[in-house]
């Protein structure tokens, strides 16, 4: 008996990129692992990315575009959560592609898509960003140590709906790094399972690649404390051991003792 494919929606903002989105929409829809979709959040471009979008919804169905003004691209995202059906939710830039042909059938025959978890991979990076130079494959495991000082890249992550549905929406409060506040949402509730894939190339340049979100620096210790339900004046934290103790000093410090 053969298993149910479940609906993959793969999320695409794009601004002006008609030099790029071709290349993303071929990636998508050359996909062996058919039952997908592609929503894809429009922020007016003015250049000539929305004729090719066009274009190409006429060979495939699944392309949904949505074209308006927004807050930004986590803003952007918000809105594909909201009007996506997909079973599991992906991300992937309008400069990026996936990695060969056949990544999603793979993840899928392997029985990735069987569970509530979240699913990550890795990123072949093209380019140079801060947190990791050209040609590097980013970045094996997350354990809570690694993800507390890095994130995981959101072109290698699949989220179930259901996790979605829990964790809410993107803080666009942070314009660079809320997909690592929200990953952080997402791991102090559900299990995250690491496959030994590289599931797309992420070109670097675009927002994330910098790094820098003063509001998400600001608030992180904070919020971690809140996420993982952690009580900062624990005497757990009095001494290094714990992934959380660098963090909960920070806050100890910021708030002065009780």
């Amino acid at each position: 008996m053969n298993k149910k494919r479940p609906l993959i929606s793969i999320i695409t903002p794009t601004l002006n990129v008609k030099e790029t989105i071709g290349l993303t929409l071929r990636s998508v829809w050359s996909q062996t692992y058919q039952n997908i979709e592609q929503i894809i959040i429009d922020g007016v471009s003015e250049d000539g990315t929305l004729e090719i979008i066009r274009e190409a919804m006429v060979k495939h169905p699944g392309i949904r575009l949505w074209s308006e003004k927004d807050a930004g691209v986590y803003d952007a995202m918000n809105k594909a959560m909201e009007v996506c059906h997909g079973d599991w939710i992906y991300f992937l830039g309008s400069q990026d592609e996936f990695f060969d042909d056949t990544i999603l059938e793979e993840l899928f025959l392997e029985g990735c898509f069987d569970h509530d978890e979240v699913i990550y991979g890795n990123v072949h990076v093209r380019g140079d960003a801060v947190w990791a130079g050209p040609d590097r494959i980013y970045d094996g495991p997350f354990d809570i140590w690694k993800l507390l000082h890095r994130n995981i890249c959101h072109q290698s992550i699949f989220y179930p709906r259901s996790v979605i549905r829990n964790i809410g929406q993107f803080n666009t409060r942070y314009s660079v790094t809320a997909d690592w506040d929200f990953n952080l949402r997402c791991r102090a509730k559900y299990n995250f399972r690491h496959v030994a894939k590289t599931i797309a190339y992420f070109q670097a340049g675009g927002l994330s690649s910098g790094g820098g979100d003063k509001e998400f620096g600001d608030d992180k210790a904070g919020n971690v404390i809140r996420y993982f339900g952690l009580d900062p004046w624990s005497p757990e934290f009095d001494k290094p051991g714990s992934p959380f103790y660098y963090l909960v000093e920070q806050y100890r410090i910021r708030v002065g003792k009780p």
